[in-house]
């Protein structure tokens, strides 16, 4: 199989069926392996997941016993098991339109076209659903005032996360940059995401083939951010979620210094080496200089008022 797509499941079986028949309808299917790992479901997702492996012959359920892992450790034991030329992260209560998978197969071989072969990974906006799965808004980035711009930026990548793991699709150059993750580590897809930023190429998929469903369960959501709500907390000087952003930011940093330390052999792991020499890569002078910033003037007014208090 060319493309691996890697499944992570716990006790999703309220939408797990809707996600596996929407994979099994893509129109690049049989160039797929689809690799299952479930967290120790108590439901009756396992059940589900076994039954439709049953039905076709690229479906995998892998016999990992642990359970709890959570979901960056799960898909970090899935990336372990991968062996394709490419792979594809994938939630369990999402809906894949029908060329997901070949709009981010003849992305990713236009991209490696463009740029060689280096470690690559695409990703796209998502529309996003509510929990029976109907739109109600044709863009996340929107929603959320997300400006997907300088997305190759390293600096920026240690700042915020613009990849959403269900729609990301890398080749296996940037796959086997990945593992082992550190314990630092925030999640897959910001690890994802800046690593390749170091030594790659990351792109954008144009099109956009995946419902973002929003339910009382998800683990990462669709919050729309409010500029008014954020002035109202700067002036309350509520930092609680930039303190929380801060702390990951540094948390990620540490990581890719842990998992590079003996392979520096970026320019811009070199550049992280210097700054975080003190662990306080977010000190209010070395924003501005080194380009550690956000997306949006409201957001990096935040960061940067935050960081000088």
């Amino acid at each position: 199989m060319i493309i691996d797509i890697l499944l992570a499941t716990y006790n999703g079986e309220k939408f797990i069926e809707e996600q596996l028949a929407s994979i099994s309808r893509q129109t690049y299917f049989e160039k797929c392996r689809i690799i299952i790992s479930d967290d120790g479901s108590t439901d009756r997702t396992r059940e589900i997941i076994q039954k439709f492996a049953d039905r076709f012959s690229n479906v995998i359920v892998m016999n990992d016993k642990s359970t709890n892992r959570g979901a960056k450790e799960r898909f970090e034991y899935l990336l372990s098991k991968s062996t394709a030329d490419y792979v594809m992260f994938c939630d369990q209560d999402d809906i894949w339109l029908p060329k997901k998978i070949e709009y981010s197969y003849k992305n990713i071989l236009r991209s490696e076209k463009l740029h060689g072969l280096v470690p690559t990974m695409g990703f796209s906006d998502l529309i996003v659903g509510d929990e029976d799965g109907n739109q109600t808004n044709k863009s996340l980035w929107s929603y959320q005032g997300l400006r997907v711009d300088n997305i190759d930026s390293f600096e920026k990548a240690l700042a915020e996360n613009k990849a959403t793991g269900c729609t990301i699709i890398m080749n296996s150059l940037l796959r086997d940059l990945l593992l082992p993750f550190p314990d630092s580590v925030v999640m897959h897809d910001w690890w994802a995401y800046l690593i390749c930023t170091a030594y790659g190429k990351p792109f954008v998929i144009p099109e956009i083939a995946i419902i973002y469903r929003q339910h009382g369960s998800n683990t990462v959501g669709a919050r729309k951010k409010s500029k008014i709500d954020t002035i109202n907390k700067m002036i309350r000087r509520d930092f609680s979620g930039v303190r929380q952003e801060s702390n990951e930011s540094l948390r990620q940093a540490t990581a890719f210094i842990e998992r590079f330390s003996n392979d520096l052999n970026s320019e811009k792991a070199q550049k992280l080496i210097r700054i975080i020499e003190n662990r306080r890569i977010t000190n209010i002078y070395r924003i501005p200089k080194n380009g550690y910033l956000k997306s949006g003037i409201i957001a990096n007014i935040k960061w940067v008022i935050y960081h000088a208090i």
